[in-house]
């Protein structure tokens, strides 16, 4: 009992350290998974699966822990091209994310299991410096979600297993964009000169509840297949924007009324975080040898807006609003995957994954926060029984981002400061660990 009492409490603290990764849907909820390209729904037999497939958590005996994270290191170039300016090229800030995760397993019975779950489902990470030509739509964005997934799973029959949970996500919230008040001092946005800048900060917090349902079916011993539904969550999102004053006498002197219209305000919006569903078919082709493909469908189509509200309206380069809309409409996108386990010792086990990933972002729609398109993720990893009670699992993943290039449109410079622009060289290294317990 007293093991159970310290991951709990190892447990809990790794669900308030999370910090934001590189991408909005993440997958990397454990080192294992993370090597098999996320191709552990049909196999679904370690403690993660309380992330991947819940239901497959019937084929493990007595109690089970796993925690540990994966380290993100994001690389990206931007060309801007501002109609009439000159072309320059930012590369995004040197930033190490990271993406926590940590379950537990417990056998309640012949029929019945429990599993508890803690890791992140999305998560944005986008950073530049100051004075890049895109600090109007963005120079700093920060998305953290934490879920806490509780799980009921169940034997149906000898070959059938269901599995019910709710989901309590927590959301953090940040952007930090740059505003030019030129057109109060009656002069032309200019990305060039930065006279009459400040910043705007906007933090938020939000929780959501949502629900997921899996199945686990293995009708033959050389083959299991699963499939999950995760519902979507709805985060309102309540906060303040906090301003920049130190650049702001320029314009008090101009006139001194603009010396307070840059207060500090509460400000709130809602996005939905969509649903989506996983699925995957493991083989058993050896004693030593599996692979299992799959794919998931992610409903991005619900994120059509981002929209928030402002306690009083903000003067900007457009007129004062009290309301800040900006427009997304994503598409609904699949995820293919397909990965490979070989034992080869009893102690000692060699893996390996592939993922192609499709953008939900049309190139009309792309902007500074998630300019990446469609990618492609090489994975490989090692896992090791340390002794009868502890695992030891490594991973390491390279993310190729495809090229894309984004075509000059007067509205969107105007209203979300996004020139034309290229993006190129974007790729990710991640590396996992994770940490098994039998009790």
């Amino acid at each position: 009992m007293r093991k159970v009492v310290l991951f709990t409490f190892a447990l809990l603290t790794l669900s308030f350290s999370t910090a934001n990764g590189a991408g909005f849907a993440t997958y990397e909820w454990s080192a294992r998974g993370n090597a098999l390209g996320g191709s552990v729904v049909g196999m679904a037999d370690d403690p993660a699966a309380v992330a991947s497939n819940p239901a497959g958590i019937t084929q493990l005996e007595g109690g089970h822990g796993l925690f540990g994270l994966t380290a993100i290191y994001p690389q990206a170039e931007v060309t801007t091209k501002p109609q009439g300016g000159p072309e320059q090229t930012t590369s995004g800030e040197d930033n190490i994310w990271t993406l926590p995760h940590a379950y537990y397993t417990r056998q309640l019975s012949d029929r019945y299991w429990l599993g508890l779950g803690v890791f992140t489902r999305f998560a944005l990470g986008t950073e530049y410096h100051d004075d890049w030509p895109g600090r109007y739509n963005t120079r700093y964005t920060g998305i953290k979600t934490v879920s806490f997934n509780p799980n009921l799973a169940m034997k149906l029959t000898d070959t059938v297993s269901l599995a019910v949970g709710v989901e309590v996500m927590h959301m953090d919230f940040q952007q930090r964009k740059v505003k030019d008040a030129s057109a109060l001092a009656g002069q032309k946005t200019d990305p060039e000169t930065t006279t009459y800048d400040f910043s705007a900060d906007l933090n938020g917090q939000s929780q959501g509840v949502g629900f997921n349902i899996g199945l686990h079916y293995k009708p033959l011993d050389w083959i299991q297949a699963g499939i999950i539904y995760r519902s979507p969550v709805d985060q309102k999102v309540e906060g303040e924007v906090n301003f920049d004053r130190s650049n702001l006498s320029k314009l008090t002197a101009i006139n001194p009324a603009y010396g307070g219209s840059f207060q500090d305000m509460d400000a709130w919006g809602e996005i939905t975080l969509p649903d989506s569903f996983q699925a995957g078919i493991a083989f058993n082709l050896t004693q030593k040898l599996t692979v299992e493909v799959g794919g998931a469908y992610t409903f991005w189509s619900k994120y059509d807006e981002l929209t928030f509200n402002y306690e009083k309206p903000v003067i900007s380069v457009k007129p004062s609003s009290d309301t800040s809309t900006t427009p997304k409409s994503w598409e609904d996108t699949w995820r293919f995957n397909i990965g490979a386990e070989y034992a080869v010792t009893p102690w000692c086990d060699l893996r390996a994954g592939y993922v192609y990933d499709q953008s939900p972002v049309q190139d009309e729609y792309a902007d500074y926060l998630i300019p990446a398109d469609d990618r492609q993720i090489f994975s490989f990893g090692t896992g090791f029984a340390l002794n009868e009670q502890w695992t030891l699992d490594l991973s390491y993943n390279y993310i190729m981002i495809q090229d894309r290039t984004v075509d000059y449109d007067e509205v969107r410079v105007e209203d979300e400061g996004v020139y034309a622009a290229e993006f190129d060289n974007a790729n990710a290294h991640m590396v996992g660990m994770s940490l098994g317990y039998e009790f």
